[in-house]
């Protein structure tokens, strides 16, 4: 099963890859007693993937909990051209909304696009 690094308790859950690939990979994520996940890695008995990840999904963990993610909405402000932005200055073309702002420009361009 799945060998863990980390200190038990944990518990083991059965998953399956969130990105869209055709093979639908089997994960196993072994969670810690406050719910963190300490360890990622490809569930054994998939009939496809046997036991392999590949480097976005290996890498999981890393992104979840890294200090720089994005936590709240953003929303591009006006004025601010499309394309690429210079390296360390992304923060300088966005600006917090609250989550209720965000979802509600959503749900107006999703009624548009009706």
């Amino acid at each position: 099963m799945l060998a863990v690094a980390a200190s038990p308790p944990f518990r083991v859950v059965h998953a399956v890859c969130s990105h869209d690939c055709p093979d639908s990979c089997g994960v196993l994520v072994a969670v810690n007693e406050q719910g963190l996940a300490v360890k990622v890695a490809g569930d054994p008995s998939h009939p496809v993937t046997q036991d392999f990840l590949c480097g976005k999904v290996a890498k999981y963990l890393d992104r979840v909990y890294a200090p720089e993610r994005i936590l709240t909405p953003l929303r591009r402000k006006a004025g601010v051209a499309k394309g690429p932005l210079v390296l360390g200055r992304e923060h300088e073309a966005f600006e917090r909304v609250s989550w209720d702002e965000a979802l509600d420009a959503i749900a107006e361009r999703m009624k548009r696009a009706e």
